[in-house]
This record gives structure tokens, C-alpha cells and sequence, in this order.
């Protein structure tokens, strides 16, 4: 009822054709039978749909529980913009919040994360007052009902542009009240906007206040919710894995998982999670919900490389936030903050992503596509970020044959169309825009139908340099590469350990707890699929002097050594991209190039010419670029028996 008289029902129909309608009330005028009716609903045009994908119907989970679709099947892209203060005054309904929405749906955002109300907010942000005055005329006993039409609008505006609103109930604080206390309000709010394409969040930051209460509301929300709109609760930035499956992953209430991540590690807890949900279950969503905001001063690489490091870490899309954006005017200009770089790259990605089908994309690190870059692939496409641009060796085994190749200057939003490379193994590529983040798109297809044939005599024992040597016979000409799988104990589970280049035999993993039996298998595989394992193996882990070095780098050969005549080849077994810096004795720098786990590069041995020299080779893991370093080693180079040959 929104007055004392007038009723109104909003009801959203799911197909076209004709529906009829009966009321049934204890109030005799409106039990008669003269209120009854039909109406037809026509379908939606083309048009109609390019202009507001709401129109596709309400979002639903994927089928592969890895991402949102709409109802008709189209993938939706999660491209989400936070403004926790959109139910404020401080954002005039028909002055700067029209502003903002205009200027999201111009950038292509999909989702805006909205507050409905939140109590002592503190400062002037008003947040759930809007120009009707507060949410509740009294908290949780009575509606403010022309607050709640002001609301009303607000969220249509968001639906009209095609936009679809994630509605945060309140923010953690407030689940400290009885659920008896709250639930009017849940019920009020979800018949109102309900009918709307829209997302139910339980509450922000819910470890703030009661988990169990949290839980109940969630329970309590899916119960009245009519039209299954999907459910979600978004965590504190510290609140275990900094996401919602810490508490929640098995609640059946709940349909999409939210991260919430700061400063450091992003892509690693993403991928920690994504992990998470995919190896022990229930397979559900997830998406990264709020984290490193953006400022007109700050950083401008900060939004971009969380939204990089996220969407292809296992986040079926990112949620931009801003500073005097998501507090409107809170401390600087929310319309001044709209345009800055960070938000205007934010967008340059999902521009980008939409280009491909990147509903079908993995994360690649298990699979070794960009070393330690991140990356994430399919049997069509695969997306490597490059930060700071520079190059590296790329796996191209998804496909083979010609791949199509395509870079975006994740700065400025440019894209280049390449040459087409030939895909199927290791390439190294160099990004075209210097030292700007790079993101690099290739697409292929495999034509390959016959998988590889399995390798044989798998072998494993600890190596002299501490570190666990395996090898085997490669009995393939197909393959596209080999993967290493570990399994610890008798009763443990195979994970893959590593991923290594076409013609490899011999890998040199860490080393292993003291004691532990460990049991490893490895197969060939290529774009068409995968051998069968070849031979099991296990060995005991035992307890060897640890030199302090890492051995992922310790499967450096040098050969001949001395050498004499002929090329000096440098060999990297494993591990990821690697310099290898060679110096003569006074210091000077002889050759600087990056070498790759699996690659061999040679060297005329005329180019060094008769003496000693040092080689160092140098390594970077993981997003914190923690540096290893490979002691000096002298390589010996004698005068050969025979002049050298004419270098051309």
C-alpha cells in the first residue's frame, strides 16, 4: 500500500502472450470480481534489447556455475560500479544521480552496487536519506513510504539504462538486531523491487556483525523471494580467504560468492578461491565485489591491475570504486572523479573482454600459458596480461596451426592487430607499446584430432642439487607439452605440479617434506586431448642440506663445458621465464636474454671468444617479484684445434 487507499502490484511478466490476474482480499471492494482482468504482454523487439539487455530477462547462474547469464542463455559481464551512496540526498534523484548513471551506461558498466541504508553513517553522507527523508520513520518498526518511492525510482533509472542494480539491504553492522526486527524490512523492500531485474546482497561487510544472523537473513530473503533473484553477501577486506565462502560456501541460500581484496597478492587470492570453489565445491560464481579504490591522485595503474589480475584469476568480472564517487562528495568532487584514468582503463577492459568469449576462459596458471603472468584461456582464445609491458614465452597449446594475434595498450585503450603467429607449443611475443601494461589476445582453433601417444618409464629420485629429478621417454610427435601431476601419501589426490614444453624429458621440481612418500604420474597432451599416464612412481622425500638457492632454477646446463669450437648451448629444464646474464671477468656485460623453462638457446662460441666467464641467472615469482638469484658459475672457453669458421 503506498498511501491509504492506493494499492499497486508491480509484476514482471516472463514470456509473452496473455495473463490474467485475480485478487483475492478479506476487503470486499477489493475481493470483486470487476477488479479481475488480463493484459498481453509482447515480446521484446531487437531493438528493444539492444537498447536494455533487461529485456533478455533476470539473471540465473551459468550452467557451468562459473559465471551470470540472463535468462534467455546470453553470458552477462560483470563491469560493476560502487556507489554505496545512491540512496542519498547528497545525490539529487534528477541532478548528479542522473549524472552518474549516464555516465556508467556511456562507459558500459552492467552493475551498480547500491546501499539502501546503513545507520550513523557518521560525516554529512547521508546514506539512505534521500530527499523523502530517511528510510524509517522509525529503524525497523516503520517504512518512511515516500523515502521508499524516492528509492523506487532510483533503482527503475538504474533498469531503464539497462544497468542491473545489486541491492546491499544495510552493511554488517546492523545484523547485531534481532532478524525478527529486520525481517519487515527485507519482506517491504523485496515486494517493491522484486519485479525489477535486480541482485539481493544480505549486507556489506556482514563480519562486522552477526554471522549466524546473517546466515538466518539469508535464509529468510530466498524464502519470500518470488521471482528467484539471485542472492549474495559481500565479506570484510580481512574475513578469512577475503571472500564469502569463508562462512558460506555451502549455504544453499546463497547463488554467487563476492570478493572483497586490498593492496596485495590480488591475483593470488583470487585464484585461491576460484580453486577453492572448483576443487572442493559447491561449484558457484565468483566475482571480486570491492578493493583498491581509485583516487584523482592516486595511482592510476591501481584499478587497472586489480581489474587485470582479477578477471583472469577466476572472477567472472570486477567492481570499480572511487573515492567522492561511492561517498558522494564525501572529501573531493564525485562529477570531477568520474573521467579520471583509472575508471577510463577499468572500462578499456571490459570493452575488451567483450570482444571474445570470455565466458568460456580458465585461469592459465596451472596450465603454464604465461609463466607468472596472468592469464587465462580456452580452446578458442587465450588472454595474457603483461604488466610493464616487456615479452615473454607464451604456451600456445590450446590450438595449432595459424593464430590470430591482437594487443591492447591497457593505458590508453589502443589495440593493435599483429601478424598471425604459428601456435601449437612455446612462442616468445614482445608487446608493441613499451613499457605500458599490455594485455595480448590470440585467437586459434585446433585441427588437430589425434591425441598424443603416452610417455613410458617415468623415473623420479632427489638430485644432488636438492631438488626431486624426474624423467621419462617421450614417445610422441604430436605433443603439445607434458604435464607433471604429484600426489602425496597413499591416500592423497593427483595435482598437477607442473606443465612442461613439447620434447622435453627431465623436470626438476622442489624439494619435498622429509618423510612423505610422494607418488607422481605425468602424460602427453595436445589441443585435441590428452595421453593416457604412463607408469607410476613414488619416492621418499629425504633430508639434504637446503643451499638457500631456488631450484627452480638449479636445472641450468651449460654443455660442452669447457667448450671447445662448435656453439655453447645454454638449457633451462623448468621452471618459469628466467635472464640469463653473461659477464667476462672484468665485469662487462657480454649478452643479457630472458631463457624459459623447456627452451635452449645456443651461442656461437666465437661470440665469447678464449677465457673465463660468469653466467647468473636470475628469476621472478609471483605478484610480490621476489627476486632468486643462481650463484656465479665459471664457464670455460679453450682456444679450439682448428681456426673458427667465417661468421657471416
Amino acid at each position: 500500500m503506498e498511501c491509504d487507499s492506493i494499492w499497486k502490484i508491480r509484476f514482471s511478466p516472463s514470456q509473452p502472450g496473455n495473463w490474467s490476474y485475480t485478487i483475492v482480499s478479506a476487503d470486499d471492494q477489493l475481493d470483486a470480481e470487476d477488479n479481475d482482468g488480463i493484459f498481453e504482454c509482447a515480446a521484446a523487439t531487437e531493438t528493444d534489447i539492444e537498447e536494455n539487455p533487461n529485456f533478455r530477462g533476470f539473471l540465473k547462474v551459468s550452467s557451468n556455475k562459473r559465471h551470470l547469464t540472463y535468462a534467455d542463455g546470453t553470458p552477462f559481464f560483470w563491469l560493476g560500479g560502487t556507489v554505496w551512496d545512491g540512496n542519498s540526498k547528497n545525490m539529487a534523484l534528477n541532478g548528479d544521480y542522473l549524472t552518474y548513471l549516464d555516465d556508467r551506461k556511456e562507459k558500459n558498466f552492467t552493475v551498480i552496487q547500491f546501499l539502501v541504508w546503513e545507520n550513523n553513517t557518521g560525516g554529512s553522507r547521508n546514506t539512505g536519506t534521500n530527499e523523502a527523508g530517511n528510510m524509517f520513520v522509525k529503524t525497523w518498526d516503520e517504512i518512511n513510504v515516500a523515502a521508499a518511492q524516492n528509492l523506487d525510482q532510483r533503482i527503475k533509472l538504474i533498469i531503464d539504462r539497462g544497468m542491473v542494480p545489486c541491492i546491499f539491504f544495510h552493511w554488517g553492522r546492523e545484523l547485531d538486531s534481532t532478524n525478527a526486527r529486520r525481517n519487515p524490512y527485507y519482506r517491504h523492500l523485496i515486494a517493491r523491487l522484486q519485479a525489477y531485474n535486480v541482485l539481493w546482497c544480505v549486507s556489506g561487510e556482514y563480519d562486522y556483525g552477526s554471522k549466524e544472523n546473517a546466515r538466518a537473513a539469508g535464509n529468510y530473503i530466498d524464502s519470500i523471494d518470488g521471482t528467484n533473484h539471485l542472492i549474495t553477501i559481500h565479506p570484510g577486506p580481512n574475513e578469512g580467504n577475503w571472500s564469502s565462502l569463508e562462512d558460506f560456501k555451502d549455504d544453499s541460500w546463497i547463488d554467487f560468492h563476492m570478493l572483497q581484496i586490498w593492496w596485495q597478492n590480488i591475483a593470488q587470492h583470487t585464484i585461491n578461491n576460484y580453486y577453492l570453489l572448483r576443487d572442493k565445491g559447491p561449484a558457484k560464481p565468483l566475482v571480486f565485489s570491492e578493493g583498491n579504490y581509485d583516487d584523482p591522485n592516486a595511482d592510476q595503474s591501481r584499478q587497472r591491475r586489480t581489474a587485470w589480475q582479477t578477471i583472469l584469476n577466476g572472477s567472472f568480472g570486477f567492481t570499480y570504486g572511487c573515492f567522492h564517487v561511492w561517498n558522494w562528495n564525501e572529501g573531493g568532487n564525485g562529477l570531477a572523479a568520474l573521467n579520471i584514468p583509472g575508471c577510463l582503463q577499468t572500462t578499456y577492459m571490459g570493452n575488451f573482454m567483450r570482444t571474445l568469449a570470455w565466458h568460456k576462459l580458465v585461469p592459465g596458471r596451472e596450465a603454464g600459458i604465461g609463466g607468472v603472468k596472468n592469464s587465462a584461456y580456452s580452446n578458442e582464445d587465450i588472454v595474457v596480461f603483461f604488466e610493464s609491458g616487456v615479452s615473454g614465452y607464451i604456451n600456445t597449446f590450446p590450438f595449432n596451426g595459424k593464430a590470430s594475434m591482437r594487443w591492447l595498450n591497457a593505458v590508453d585503450g589502443t589495440v593493435e592487430q599483429m601478424d598471425s603467429i604459428e601456435a601449437g607449443g612455446l612462442v616468445k611475443l614482445s608487446s608493441p607499446f613499451g613499457i605500458n601494461d599490455a594485455v595480448l589476445h590470440l585467437h586459434g582453433t585446433c585441427t588437430e584430432n589425434v591425441a598424443p601417444k603416452a610417455p613410458a618409464n617415468l623415473d623420479a629420485k632427489v638430485s644432488p642439487s636438492d631438488s626431486v629429478e624426474i624423467t621419462w621417454a617421450d614417445n610422441a610427435d604430436n605433443e603439445a607439452g607434458f604435464k607433471i601431476e604429484q600426489k602425496a601419501g597413499s591416500t592423497g589426490t593427483y595435482k598437477q605440479m607442473a606443465i612442461v614444453a613439447p620434447n622435453t624429458t627431465r623436470y626438476m621440481g622442489k624439494k619435498q617434506t622429509v618423510g612423505t612418500i610422494y607418488n607422481y604420474r605425468i602424460s602427453a597432451f595436445n589441443c585435441a586431448n590428452s595421453s593416457a599416464y604412463a607408469n607410476e612412481v613414488s619416492l621418499t622425500a629425504e633430508n639434504t642440506v637446503n643451499t638457500g638457492q631456488d631450484e627452480r632454477l638449479q636445472s641450468l646446463r651449460i654443455y660442452p663445458n669447457p667448450a671447445s669450437g662448435g656453439d655453447v648451448s645454454f638449457s633451462l629444464d623448468h621452471g618459469p621465464d628466467a635472464m640469463l646474464t653473461i659477464v667476462n671477468l672484468q665485469g662487462k656485460e657480454i649478452l643479457k636474454t630472458a631463457l624459459a623453462g623447456g627452451q635452449t638457446l645456443s651461442l656461437p662460441q666465437q661470440w665469447l671468444g678464449k677465457g673465463m666467464y660468469i653466467y647468473q641467472l636470475t628469476g621472478t615469482f609471483g605478484t610480490q617479484c621476489t627476486r632468486f638469484w643462481f650463484n656465479n658459475i665459471f664457464l670455460k672457453i679453450i682456444p679450439p684445434p682448428l681456426p673458427p669458421a667465417t661468421i657471416g
